[in-house]
């Protein structure tokens, strides 16, 4: 697939630092995050999409999130930058 430039706005799971203490009914009430993110579709399949936020003339890729579908809320193709 030809890398395209989308955003995509998507929940990720929420995490603590590690090593920190939370009482238990707060932990609990922590949510999810929603990101927004413009980058590079470098993959999907029937279950998730991936993304890449810089590719290099080598094609190397870095910044790359596997993101499954489940959590996608909008996914747009970014027009006249490629």
């Amino acid at each position: 697939m030809k890398p395209r430039p989308v955003l995509i706005e998507w929940n990720d799971s929420a995490h603590l630092a590690a090593g920190t203490w939370l009482d238990r009914e707060a932990a609990a009430d922590i949510g999810s995050c929603s990101v927004v993110s413009v980058a590079w579709l470098i993959g999907k399949d029937r279950d998730n999409v991936v993304i890449a936020q810089s590719i290099t003339e080598a094609d190397d890729v870095t910044g790359t999130f596997v993101i499954p579908r489940s959590c996608i809320c909008k996914l747009k193709r970014l027009r006249g930058a490629t």
